[in-house]
Order: structure tokens, then sequence, then C-alpha cells
């Protein structure tokens, strides 16, 4: 029953390029330093211009991550932090992800290349060196506990088939709706002993997973 369910899902875990695509396509909130008219900006070099604004001088502004660090670039704002990215917030998260073998949901699927762009500008962040560390202890506790998580479940389903009870019975209580596509992807391609039909059906399993909790 459930492998025919995971077929209606019909999805495939992305790329790494996509997922920061993905990332940089999130909204964050701006403080232009200057009243601005409408600004033209490509998504990349070659690109169709999408139009911003008009901005005005210290009142916040949401745009997509991409054209706030553009725009950050050119010395035309500040960008404000997302409320998570904090010291005290992700030492509250760290502690509870540590408490349990199930994965904790996050502020955004997208956190750690959020966070990693953000803190090209330290001067942004209260003790960024801090907070840089615990997104990082975050992130690997995280991935070691996905890869150890996935490479039963793939044992589980040599020895016992894609139907197998005991390759399910080891995802329950694991909440494997709250781990991200990027965790995924970067697990899937530091270790070449998964195959990709196997991620994609875990990617699917995951995936399954967020669409019952959103009816629950």
């Amino acid at each position: 029953m459930l492998p025919l369910i995971t077929q209606l899902v019909n999805m495939s875990l992305p790329s790494s390029k996509a997922l920061v695509i993905t990332a940089e396509n999130k909204t964050v909130d701006i403080l232009p330093k200057h009243n601005t008219n409408v600004v033209e900006m490509p998504r990349f070099e070659g690109a169709i211009c999408q139009n911003f604004g008009p901005f005005t001088a210290g009142e916040a502004a949401t745009v997509p991550l991409w054209f706030a660090m553009n725009f950050r670039n050119d010395d035309q704002c500040t960008i404000i932090n997302p409320e998570w990215l904090t010291k005290e917030k992700l030492d509250t998260l760290l502690s509870q992800e540590l408490l349990t073998s199930a994965f904790i949901r996050m502020p955004t699927d997208c956190y750690y290349t959020i966070a990693s762009k953000l803190l090209q500008w330290p001067q942004n962040t209260r003790n960024p060196y801090l907070v840089k560390h615990c997104i990082k202890d975050i992130w690997e506790y995280r991935l070691e506990k996905l890869q150890e998580l996935l490479s039963a479940f793939i044992l589980e389903m040599h020895t016992n088939g894609k139907a197998g009870e005991k390759a399910f019975k080891s995802l329950k209580n694991r909440d494997i709706q709250n781990i991200t596509a990027m965790e995924l992807r970067v697990v899937a391609n530091r270790d070449f002993s998964y195959n990709e039909p196997e991620i994609e059906w875990f990617f699917e399993l995951c995936e399954l997973a967020r669409f019952e909790e959103s009816f629950a």
C-alpha cells in the first residue's frame, strides 16, 4: 500500500544547485539606505531583469535573498537577519536536537544555506562566530543522524524489499518530515555507497510524511 501512495507523490530530490536557488528565492527584510526608485536587477547574468521597489530610506522592505545580497553588495541596504538567526534561538534548537533520535522542525528548510549567506556580513549579527558555530553543530549532528538512519533503512530495504515492514519501522517516531532536502542531498553526495533510486525512495517517504502531517 505505502509504495503505491509514494508513487503519487511523484517527487524527485533536487540537485544541490537547485536547492541553493530555492534558498536564495526565500524572502528576507532589508533596510534601504537611500530613497530609491524602482530597481531593475537580473537573477543572474543573462537573465531577464526583475523590478523591485521603490524603496524608502530606513523603511523595511521584503525582497528575495538573492536581491538583498546584491543590493547589500552595492552598499544600498542592510539585511535584517531572520529572528531565528541568534545564538539563543540556535542553542535551543541544538539542545532539542541532541535530546531526541527524531528530527526536530527547523525554522526553514533552507536554514543552513540562508545562514551561510547572511553570515558573509558578520557585522549584522550579534556574536557572529558563536552563531556560525551553533549552525555548524546543528547541521553536522543532523547529517550524522540522517546518515545513520538512511543506512539502516537501506540495509533493511535490501534485506526485505521496498515493502519490508522492518524498513518502515526504522522510520517510525523519527519525524522524517522534518528532514530537509539539502540535508538528504549532502548525505547522498558524501556517501557514494547509496545509489540514486534508494535516495529518491527515501526522499519520497519524507515528502509523503510531510503530506500526511499537513492533513493531520
